[in-house]
């Protein structure tokens, strides 16, 4: 509704699909325009699109995560490193027939009557972290919102704290190779003992902005049955560690409220 912290973004998400019976709660069948809604023929040139936009920042997401994880071993000194980001570097279902919990989402952003009335600018998307391993996002040329991240430093990570947003600039026209945005997500913080925090970002509407502003995100997450070691020395899977970090963070949420 008009009172939420992202009531104006609009989203549409696809993912990998599983056809076993007993498929993890990450892996969820895809939902797709049909011809009643739209024509048959731009219906199937909208699903075919995405799906191979798909496929293919999937494979990039996942050269982008193996080159993070080759610069930190080689610059960070620290062995344990080596095997908790192990599990970042191997091409993840390809060989073990499983499928990654990646998931594209279609997002529009836009302001509306909120953010018109109130004098104190109102987020688009209230400032969060990524759950999962890293975030790709393409922005095209719409002007009404930024995306903004806060400084990396200590203090600009606790609960409450006033942090110091900066803009993340772009082109005002999108280039025929495109600029990709990367955003560090929770499990890959943890998984490297926090040498690269994760991105604390969120989206805001700007004044002089007229028109609306689209984003493809693509989250990457590992299989659901993929077997992960912190740096502490603790193993778990990716769904349970997922599990675990969704618990912690409406725990915070919880607190936060009362």
């Amino acid at each position: 509704g008009e009172k939420g912290n992202n009531d104006l973004v609009k989203k549409y998400r696809i993912g990998a699909v599983s056809d076993e019976a007993d498929a993890s709660c990450l892996l969820r069948p895809n939902i797709w325009p049909s011809g009643e809604v739209w024509t048959e023929e731009a219906a199937h040139f909208f699903q075919q699109s995405i799906k191979q936009y798909f496929d293919e920042q999937c494979r990039v997401t996942k050269a982008v995560v193996r080159a993070i994880c080759d610069g930190l071993i080689a610059s960070n000194g620290r062995p344990e490193l080596r095997e908790s980001l192990q599990v970042l570097s191997k091409d993840h279902g390809e060989s073990e027939g499983q499928q990654d919990t990646s998931i594209l989402t279609l997002l529009n952003y836009k302001r509306g009557k909120r953010h018109q009335k109130s004098k104190k600018p109102q987020p688009l998307v209230a400032p969060h972290t990524d759950v999962g391993v890293i975030t790709c996002l393409l922005f095209d040329k719409g002007d009404c919102a930024v995306l903004q991240r806060t400084e990396t430093t200590t203090g600009a990570r606790e609960v409450g704290a006033d942090r110091k947003w900066i803009d993340v600039r772009l082109p005002p026209k999108v280039p025929d190779d495109p600029i990709f945005i990367v955003n560090i997500g929770d499990c890959f913080s943890e998984l490297c003992g926090g040498a690269i925090p994760s991105t604390i970002h969120r989206v805001m509407p700007r004044d002089d902005g007229t028109v609306a502003r689209n984003c493809l995100a693509l989250f990457h997450g590992l299989s659901p049955a993929d077997d992960i070691t912190l740096p502490s020395g603790e193993q778990m899977t990716y769904e349970q560690w997922r599990k675990n970090r969704i618990a912690r963070a409406a725990k915070v949420l919880k607190d936060n409220a009362k």
